[in-house]
């Protein structure tokens, strides 16, 4: 990702501080996945800055990490989905001024998931209550939410909510006599993708 160049901000007889870089966690990243924020900020005229660099999301700080080197490093985990604009302030100390980054865009997608499904009887007999069982695990950030859609071939036979361990549930009795294809597609949320198991071959006696 390449640099901006930024001019210092502020006046006096500080050596001024001209080229402040910012940049991001290269490419985007999914939800819940660590993005690392670093900061390089380089004196005109030599000398290693002290004091803090501060990350914001607007007027939000994100966090402030004191130069090691001249370099500030933060790491995060808690962006939300979609797109956030950072940037970075060095707060300048005796000897530097202050100087602000552009903003720079962080893209945050949705985390994937897998829906994996099981039955609690197979081969059921008809009129017999049999219980799917699908299990959906994000591959980063929180267990999943929302709500898994069982269907039959192409019928849809119900849905389930899926609780605080991904699991989410649904049992009929309404299953006719005969092999079903029945799958299990989690619908997603704000912040996990949406996730459709292996097509699971139920037999009814």
């Amino acid at each position: 990702m390449p640099h901006q160049h930024l001019q210092p901000v502020g006046a006096g007889r500080q050596q001024s501080v001209d080229n402040h870089h910012t940049h991001l966690f290269e490419g985007p990243v999914n939800y819940g996945e660590s993005v690392t924020l670093t900061a390089t900020v380089k004196p005109s005229f030599g000398g290693t800055p002290t004091g803090t660099v501060t990350f914001l999301h607007g007027s939000t700080v994100l966090g402030s990490v004191t130069p090691s080197g001249g370099v500030a490093k933060l790491t995060l985990s808690n962006f939300s989905v979609g797109t956030t604009h950072v940037e970075a302030t060095y707060g300048g100390s005796s000897e530097f001024l202050t100087s602000t980054s552009s903003q720079e865009a962080q893209i945050v997608n949705k985390a994937s998931t897998t829906t994996t499904l099981t039955s609690s009887k197979d081969p059921s007999t008809h009129g017999s209550s049999v219980t799917f069982t699908a299990n959906v695990h994000a591959a980063s950030g929180a267990t999943p939410t929302g709500s898994v859609t069982y269907k039959d071939g192409s019928t849809t036979l119900g849905s389930g909510t899926v609780n605080g361990s991904g699991k989410a549930t649904f049992s009929t009795i309404a299953l006719a006599s005969g092999t079903h294809s029945i799958t299990a597609i989690y619908v997603g949320s704000s912040d996990d993708a949406t996730s459709t198991s292996s097509t699971l071959s139920q037999k009814v006696d």
